[in-house]
């Protein structure tokens, strides 16, 4: 990518998509194209960042000295790094306090190695904030009388979550019920947790001796994102059940499988980011909400359930207290599992 007329900063990794897991090993080429006759600097690096964006509501008190003080709210954005790994490149010899590179093509390759605790970037990004973002820079260090080069390149980084213990526990599979007067629907999820590969598989048991006329089966499949205080809720997905349009049938007993259509999906995962003395705390949830849309009757039914979405299932469980092969100062603290199902659904009850 060009920067101003003479300079070209690029940076290649190794491998054909920009996903990686934390613990993993980033490598790659950097690489400065030199179109003019001598370029001289002081050092190149390649720096790997993460970043939270959110925005917070603070207080304020105006007073002018003669009218009556007033005060309110006023939404402030916050956008703060909270990781910066810094890979050195190219520096000058002992002898030397400048690098002189010449016209033409110049590259070196590079590595660094993921922290194991890392929160998962914001994926699918609809919104800007709240977010969480990773990307490399490559840094051209010049002369203090000119200004730095540098360029970004995004990265999308997830926590390896293991869906395997949530699959083995022996307890009642997520499920709830809506009841009316003359109807009565159940309504649960054959896994707690999936793999973004795996279908959703939904199953209905309906009860409507009346024959009330149900005009559709509405699935969402809702993304929740916390930072802090910021929290937006978003429905990733919405399909009408096939087969269901204007039912009234006296009985339905079906499952439904549904595949999620994300090349990249943020993993159910908390956190607390520890920047400076303040923890920050992010969280990403799901939740699969069916609404039935029933003919003259306003209160429709709703039904809300929460899914664990994954990145792996394996019986051998990851040393969490590992060390981390790069110290990053404090980066990241506090590491908290999945929410399991009784308390993703107190949560979904207070929002």
């Amino acid at each position: 990518m060009g920067l101003g007329s003479s300079v070209t900063l690029n940076v290649n990794y190794d491998r054909a998509t920009n996903l990686y897991y934390a613990g993993e090993k980033v490598t790659g080429w950097a690489a400065v194209n030199n179109s003019s006759k001598t370029l001289k600097f002081k050092s190149i690096c390649l720096q790997f960042i993460g970043e939270i964006d959110y925005r917070q509501s603070d207080f304020y008190e105006y007073y002018d000295g003669v009218s009556q003080p007033f005060h309110g709210y006023h939404v402030v954005r916050n956008r703060k790094s909270f990781i910066n790994i810094r890979c050195p490149i190219v520096h000058p010899t002992e002898n030397e306090d400048l690098i002189k590179l010449h016209h033409g093509q110049h590259s070196w390759p590079f590595e660094f190695r993921l922290p194991q605790l890392l929160p998962p970037s914001s994926s699918p990004t609809n919104v800007s904030h709240p977010c969480i973002r990773y990307y490399t820079r490559i840094l051209v260090n010049k002369s203090w009388r000119q200004r730095d080069l540098m360029q970004m390149y995004p990265l999308i980084i997830f926590p390896n979550v293991n869906i395997f213990p949530h699959e083995i526990r022996r307890q009642p599979l997520p499920q709830s019920c809506a009841h009316r007067e003359s109807l009565h629907m159940n309504v649960s999820l054959q896994h707690r947790a999936i793999l973004t590969s795996q279908p959703l598989s939904l199953h209905i048991d309906l009860d409507n001796p009346e024959r009330l006329r149900i005009n559709k089966f509405l699935l969402k499949f809702i993304q929740h994102r916390v930072i802090y205080t910021d929290h937006h809720k978003e429905s990733l997905l919405e399909k009408d059940l096939l087969g269901l349009l204007d039912f009234s049938q006296t009985h339905l007993n079906q499952t439904f499988h549904l595949q999620l259509p994300f090349a990249h999906l943020s993993p159910t995962f908390n956190c607390k980011i520890k920047r400076w003395a303040s923890l920050i705390s992010t969280s990403v949830y799901y939740e699969i909400k069916l609404e039935a849309k029933i003919d003259g009757i306003l209160d429709n039914i709703d039904i809300s359930m929460p899914i664990i979405i994954g990145t792996e299932s394996s019986a051998e469980q990851d040393d969490q207290s590992a060390d981390i092969p790069i110290s990053y100062s404090d980066a990241m603290t506090e590491l908290e599992l999945p929410p399991d199902y009784q308390s993703a659904m107190r949560k979904l009850a207070l929002e």
